[in-house]
């Protein structure tokens, strides 16, 4: 199974520094969005952050979890919001959560969300074919579309629809994420930046709960 990726990030301010991170290789594709929070120093914090998954060096999906973990450990105190995902190309996937970071699906003709914890948080399961993941900050999942004909675009199209969502934000310095559509070719994205705006912020509808089939949970 291959896989197609969009990134989205917001304008980072003062205090809150939004950011996205992906790895892809010939067995794996590995991304993440979160939100630093530390005064004149969130974007230093974040930059080492980045570093520091660049370096991850491991054997398997065991370890590779448990390195992540260890790295989040460590910054903890900095990360505003956390979500990640790792996808294998046989299909498995784990997801990751933690201080609020959001995962949705949309599958066929469900849509729901998937995986959202405060504390460190791992689900576990199987991408099927046309599946849609939305990873990001807790202030991300705002932007999802509510029509299923939009969730279901290409990733790409869809980047450029959140980055017209998120000018209406006041808080575009919270929300990070990732689109990751299955079944089609891999390929990388320019990450999409946007600027404030004094639009009016749309309310979104709320999402019905969707159970991940298979998957499993832990801390």
């Amino acid at each position: 199974m291959s896989f197609s990726t969009a990134p989205i990030v917001g304008m980072s301010d003062n205090t809150s520094w939004p950011q996205v991170f992906q790895h892809h290789d010939e067995s794996i594709l590995f991304v993440s969005a979160f939100v630093m929070s530390n005064s004149g120093k969130a974007r230093t914090y974040g930059r080492a952050f980045i570093e520091r998954l660049e370096k991850l060096q491991f054997d398997d999906v065991i370890e590779f979890s448990s390195l992540l973990q260890q790295m989040y450990m460590e910054f903890e105190k900095h990360i505003q919001s956390f979500s990640a995902g790792y996808f294998e190309h046989d299909g498995r996937v784990l997801l990751w959560s933690a201080k609020q970071g959001t995962v949705f699906l949309q599958r066929g003709e469900k849509f729901g969300k998937v995986l959202q914890s405060e504390e460190w948080r791992i689900t576990e399961g199987k991408t099927q074919k046309n599946d849609t993941f939305f990873l990001g900050t807790e202030a991300f999942s705002s932007l999802i579309p509510f029509q299923t004909e939009e969730r279901e675009a290409r990733p790409d199209t869809l980047a450029e629809l959140l980055a017209q969502r998120i000018q209406s934000h006041t808080d575009s310095a919270r929300i990070a994420g990732y689109i990751v559509q299955s079944n089609v070719s891999v390929a990388k994205y320019e990450t999409v930046e946007v600027v404030q705006s004094v639009q009016p912020v749309k309310k979104e509808e709320q999402i019905s709960p969707y159970l991940y089939a298979g998957g499993q949970q832990s801390q």
